[in-house]
């Protein structure tokens, strides 16, 4: 906070400073140190806007990065001088995605896993699909009472379980449909900056 201070004291009050990370840490909660799963220490991220106009507040619904592009664009006042900025009470559905489990880089033998999160209100899915078909497992979790992803209550809150999963879903084929499908090959420039953010080299790496 005093970091942030100072520089809006070098910059100045009147912009629009946007402070995000692309993902969280996981400690050992989950068994895992590092990042590249789905539970909320891997998902959750400090986020910290400053703009002109808005009054200091904490904001508690949940947001996905991909809201901040259209969030500073809202920000910026229309030709005639008005605020564009929407205000929305509706909940905010995220999908999550990681499609190779790391244990499977370092042990051939181990099915990549499709693993998918969805969080919708108090509600958090995770589903982990194995590539092989063999198997998927779903667990369900309160964020309300449960915020460090304890208790499975995915078996006795089944209802709740296939609504969501049913919506978990239907979000991951839109975004598909969306993008196009398929795959291609990354390019030479594409491969250079993954690598230089330590993103890169095979499984025998």
């Amino acid at each position: 906070d005093e970091l942030v201070g100072q520089l809006l004291d070098e910059v100045g009050e009147e912009v629009v400073l946007l402070i995000v990370a692309d993902h969280g840490e996981g400690l050992w909660q989950h068994g895992w140190k590092g990042h590249g799963f789905l539970w909320e220490e891997q998902l959750r991220v400090p986020a910290i806007l400053h703009a002109p106009g808005l009054e200091p507040r904490v904001e508690s619904r949940p947001h996905s990065i991909s809201d901040l592009a259209p969030l500073l664009l809202d920000l910026l006042p229309a030709v005639e001088g008005a605020s564009v900025r929407r205000q929305s009470s509706r909940t905010r559905e995220i999908l999550g995605q990681g499609h190779l489990a790391l244990a499977a880089v370092k042990d051939p033998e181990v099915p990549p896993l499709l693993r998918t999160a969805w969080t919708e209100g108090r509600w958090s899915l995770m589903r982990i699909e194995e590539r092989s078909g063999e198997g998927v497992r779903r667990s369900l979790y309160d964020l309300s009472r449960d915020g460090i992803q304890v208790r499975d209550l995915a078996e006795r809150e089944a209802d709740h379980t296939t609504r969501l999963e049913e919506s978990m879903l239907e979000a991951a084929r839109t975004l598909i449909e969306e993008r196009g499908g398929g795959r291609r090959e990354a390019t030479g420039l594409e491969l250079r900056q993954l690598e230089a953010l330590g993103y890169g080299g095979s499984a025998d790496d």
